[in-house]
């Protein structure tokens, strides 16, 4: 029970992209022999980032959408101060960025800070499909954040569907610029019933003591 308790609260926090575990590996490009696409991916606290590509080889122009760990001041870039997931969708219209734990398992997230172009005049929307396996049931579900035009790095938090259950999650936007993802280890019922379990272990024990 220990060690339960100690997993799910170490686990549980917020993946704010300043780990450092990022990279790029090329991959033959099918639709033309000699060429090779760029594809990202960014590892943090059990969780791995990726851009998915629908239709490589077909509609995409030479080239691969791609994850990039941005922080500072860049021109036309939302400021932040510290390290920050950026993703521009203009290879391809159906490119998105996929993520899950790499255990397999489920986890529940909270908030996410999200920023639109500073310069931009119009406003900027991330949805978040969630995949959720409760009990063996597959569901599920979305939620759409409208960002401001020129709006800096702000918080916004996810409906009570998102806290549990999810098993991956796809964001599909034209821009992402991504900080502070606030997550949820699972099973969270069983941090709870090892909480319980102490807290009766312990009452069980003074109990005994009096006696």
């Amino acid at each position: 029970m220990f060690t339960i308790v100690s997993y799910n609260m170490h686990a549980q926090g917020i993946i704010d992209f300043g780990s450092g575990r990022y990279y790029t590996i090329l991959i033959p490009d099918p639709a033309v022999i000699g060429r090779y696409n760029p594809v990202s991916y960014y590892s943090e606290k059990g969780f791995l980032f990726n851009v998915v590509v629908p239709t490589l080889g077909t509609t995409h122009l030479p080239g691969y959408d791609t994850l990039s760990i941005l922080s500072g001041e860049l021109s036309n870039y939302p400021y932040n101060s510290t390290a920050y997931l950026s993703f521009e969708q203009y290879r391809s219209p159906d490119d998105y960025v996929s993520f899950s734990q790499t255990s397999g398992n489920a986890f529940g997230l909270t908030s996410v800070d999200l920023a639109n172009w500073p310069l931009s005049s119009v406003d900027l929307y991330v949805t978040f499909d969630g995949t959720k396996n409760e009990a063996g049931v597959i569901t599920t579900v979305s939620q759409t954040f409208d960002l401001p035009a020129g709006s800096p790095f702000t918080t916004y938090y996810f409906d009570p569907v998102f806290f549990s259950g999810l098993v991956s999650v796809d964001i599909k936007t034209s821009e992402l610029f991504m900080d502070n993802l606030t997550f949820i280890p699972e099973p969270a019922s069983v941090t709870l019933l090892a909480f319980g379990f102490l807290a009766g272990f312990q009452a069980f024990r003074k109990r005994k003591h009096r006696q």
